[in-house]
């Protein structure tokens, strides 16, 4: 009732505030069987301020022009915030683990600045029983300040909340609380990538940067019955959940310290409520380009790229659909051609979601410096290797056009190239990318000849190489393994300072397959720190 129109004139809204009140007021007389009294109320509404009663004639809009306006309901009072900072929804990740961060979940912020909010963390003092709390009668300890709360050993068993003041220009709004959903329990423990970790204890100095290739598993594909009793029968139910997941995932990537961190599978909630705002105060910016389909529109999933805002900016970003660029793209017209001439291929390539980002990024200390970062998660059907080398050729083509274009600039460019490519190190694929004499490409490695593509007219001039190599697998689940993820780097420009390691076989397969308890997503990240060759 109170959410009116600007335009709506002041007698309107004091209407409805009358008939409200004298509605309410009613039904309480009627039930005292007071019906003479509830006949002859009349009440009195007026907005007033410093300048006297406001017209009923005018607009609403007037309030907002006017000083110290009261709106007055007989015989109260009541002052009128205009525009104040306000929480509209917040929570608190589940489950509350110990070795893991809590972070504000789903914030929605009106009238208030994230960056300027305050965020305050209690712990109860006493740990509880059961989940079904009071949590009003709770005595609380302040524990931190900040976004990001650790969860301590010390803490399990008890409630955490969590007080959001939000702040907008020169003005704070009325706290609003969440709580943990229950007790906090015991966390995974140690963890395969606590170990890797210790290879980027430091910041990559002005001469390099660290980069991180990851398909994080998105929750599109990991929640449902055929996820959990046939892809993923290893992993526990509670551990499959992107809840779990998502801050294992948190942990895991911020501990690299990385510069450029390229994601794969990333939901669109879960950039939107997990990853940016964690990432973006721990001093990232990042970009989401989701899946597209011909006539469906965007997919609710996608690639994702993030930067250190102190290492690098964003010049430009594209999101490239396949499907339609290689049918639009005049420089691609021989390869469609070609691939009109199979219409069971043409069909499949053209029913395909599949997007290339493709992110320009310039660096802080050093304008001339570019490096082109193109992030794509090709078609993933065993049966589709004609299909993705069809797209990793576009891919291809399409970097080579925004690279040659940073290059005719006059920036010193480098490229990268990464992703989940689907393709393990003896496809047709993998030779396109890492060979560039490759001009009139002869398919000869198809698993299942489905398609006639000995001839299709494939290109690359990129020097590329794989900087983590071909380990022996990238993806490890109960149904397959191999090397899909690859970090492509143009070797002319750049060269690999450091690899840091996968996890060993043991600590991959402890519990079986991936995902599980301790490794988040059924890939394993790339991480990599890279120096560029033109100092």
């Amino acid at each position: 009732n109170f959410e009116r129109l600007l335009e709506e004139p002041i007698s309107s809204c004091v209407a409805r505030i009358t008939s409200n009140v004298q509605n309410s007021v009613n039904k309480k007389l009627k039930k005292r069987k007071n019906l003479t009294a509830a006949e002859d109320l009349s009440i009195k509404v007026e907005f007033i301020s410093s300048d006297g009663v406001l017209s009923m004639e005018n607009q609403l809009r007037t309030i907002l022009d006017s000083n110290g306006v009261v709106l007055y309901v007989e015989p109260h009072a009541y002052n009128l915030d205009i525009n104040p900072p306000i929480v509209r929804s917040l929570n608190l990740p589940s489950p509350a683990m110990i070795g893991l961060s809590l972070y504000p979940k789903k914030l929605e912020l009106e009238f208030a600045c994230l960056p300027l909010c305050k965020f305050n963390w209690y712990c109860s003092k006493k740990p509880v029983k059961n989940t079904s709390v009071d949590v009003t009668h709770m005595e609380w300890e302040y524990v931190a300040s900040g976004y990001l709360l650790l969860l301590q050993a010390s803490w399990l068993g008890h409630i955490i909340r969590l007080e959001c003041i939000p702040v907008g220009e020169n003005r704070e709004g009325v706290p609003f609380y969440a709580y943990s959903s229950g007790p906090i329990t015991a966390g995974p423990g140690k963890c395969p990538f606590d170990s890797r970790h210790a290879f980027c204890h430091d910041l990559s100095d002005a001469r390099s940067f660290r980069m991180v290739c990851y398909n994080i598993l998105a929750n599109l594909y990991a929640d449902s019955d055929f996820s959990r009793t046939t892809l993923f029968p290893t992993c526990p139910q509670y551990a499959l959940s992107m809840d779990y997941r998502i801050q294992l995932i948190l942990k895991e990537i911020l501990g690299y310290k990385a510069d450029l961190i390229c994601m794969q599978e990333v939901d669109v909630g879960v950039f939107k409520q997990d990853l940016y705002p964690v990432l973006q105060l721990n001093g990232y910016q990042g970009v989401l380009s989701q899946k597209m389909h011909s006539t469906k529109g965007s997919i609710n999933e996608g690639v994702a790229c993030f930067y250190r805002a102190s290492k690098f900016s964003l010049v430009e970003m594209h999101t490239l659909s396949l499907q339609e660029e290689l049918k639009s793209n005049p420089n691609l017209r021989s390869l469609w051609d070609r691939v009109c001439c199979d219409p069971g291929l043409k069909a499949e390539v053209e029913s395909r979601t599949t997007v290339l980002q493709v992110c320009v990024l310039t660096s802080v200390k050093n304008s001339d410096r570019r490096v082109v970062v193109g992030g794509t998660h090709l078609y993933f059907h065993p049966l589709g290797d004609a299909i993705r080398l069809v797209q990793a050729a576009v891919c291809l083509h399409l970097l080579q056009e925004i690279y040659q274009k940073q290059l005719k600039n006059g920036a010193d460019t480098s490229l990268i190239f990464s992703g989940d490519f689907n393709s393990t190190p003896d496809t047709d694929v993998f030779d396109l990318v890492t060979q560039p004499d490759a001009l009139q490409f002869v398919s000869l490695k198809q698993k299942e000849p489905t398609y006639c593509i000995s001839d299709l007219p494939l290109e690359n001039e990129l020097l590329l190489s794989s900087a983590c190599g071909t380990p022996e697998y990238t993806n490890y689940t109960t149904g397959f393994s191999g090397c899909l993820d690859y970090m492509f780097y143009t070797r002319d420009k750049l060269e690999v300072e450091q690899v840091v390691p996968l996890p060993s076989h043991e600590e991959v397969t402890q519990h079986g397959a991936l995902p599980s308890v301790v490794i988040p997503s059924d890939h394993l990240a790339l991480v990599a720190d890279f120096n560029f060759l033109n100092q």
